[in-house]
């Protein structure tokens, strides 16, 4: 099977469609805070290993808030509290048509994979993928 210029551009158009807000957020978040690290334009898993080591405090919590406000209003940010039960965020990133990223900032600790959620975050969470469902879901075919 063979793919037309046209075909081709059609597919690279629609991955730009449903990557346009992560796109405009990670630029952001590699700007600010990923200055130093090495990683090329794919990233590795060591980059985001110590990218994540950079995110992580109350200030940074606030930049996302500031920038989401301002540029991304498609984001979600949902708080929960982090393994010492300080006050922290998820990151809902939606991909139009195909999902959603979540990114976990703590306040007070370095691990980055654990989360607390007191019944108001569940609620809040749910809330917030409610809110995104529509947009993330792909349209059934009739």
């Amino acid at each position: 099977m063979t793919v037309t210029i046209k075909e081709l551009q059609n597919i690279f158009d629609e991955a730009e469609k449903i990557h346009r807000i992560s796109t405009k957020f990670w630029n952001w978040v590699f700007k600010k805070y990923g200055k130093g690290l090495k990683g090329g334009k794919l990233r590795s898993s060591d980059y985001f290993l110590e990218l994540s080591k950079r995110m992580v405090g109350w200030e940074v919590i606030e930049a996302i808030e500031k920038f989401v406000e301002k540029e991304c209003p498609e984001v979600k940010i949902v708080w929960v509290d982090d393994q010492v039960h300080s006050s922290s965020i998820l990151v809902l990133i939606p991909h139009p048509k195909m999902g959603v990223t979540i990114l976990f900032v703590p306040q007070n600790t370095r691990t980055n994979n654990f989360f607390f959620m007191y019944p108001i975050h569940v609620n809040n969470l749910m809330e917030a993928l409610n809110e995104l469902k529509p947009t993330i879901t792909k349209p059934q075919n009739p």
